[in-house]
């Protein structure tokens, strides 16, 4: 497939399943696929076509903005919530087994929600391992 000037080439966003690392491939450059004996299970939904990649329409731009105001305009002004008291007692700190970010938690439980690599990515692990305990 030519890469014509100035359009979009499709990629292949995937993660690697030895160590669970991003992985971006141009779709245009694969040269060939193959069944393994690996088995897997898949995190996102992909549909592969005999017709290669579908077109993507182009999204229409956004009209510029006033500000805040022209966005508030006619509501009332929202009030912000207290912040929640910890108060006192251990915080349980957990690393993600996939990313290494490390999480606070109250109560020893070590699921994660979705969170960003590092890099700003969103990481897939949702599990924690137990780190230590702050008092």
């Amino acid at each position: 497939m030519p890469t014509i000037p100035g359009s979009i080439t499709p990629i292949s966003d995937t993660i690697r399943s030895d160590d669970g690392e991003p992985r971006s491939y141009r779709v245009d450059r694969i040269q060939g696929a193959s069944v393994t004996g690996q088995s897997f299970a898949p995190r996102y939904l992909v549909e592969l076509t005999p017709e290669g990649p579908l077109p993507v329409g182009q999204s229409a731009p956004r009209p510029p903005t006033a500000g805040r105001a022209l966005r508030n305009a006619g509501t009332a002004p929202k009030r912000r919530r207290a912040a929640a008291v910890w108060g006192n007692g251990p915080t349980y700190v957990f690393r993600c087994t996939v990313c290494g970010k490390t999480f606070q938690r109250k109560s020893m439980d070590g699921s994660l929600n979705p969170h960003k690599q590092p890099g700003g990515y969103p990481c897939p692990g949702r599990v924690g391992t137990y780190v230590r305990t702050k008092y």
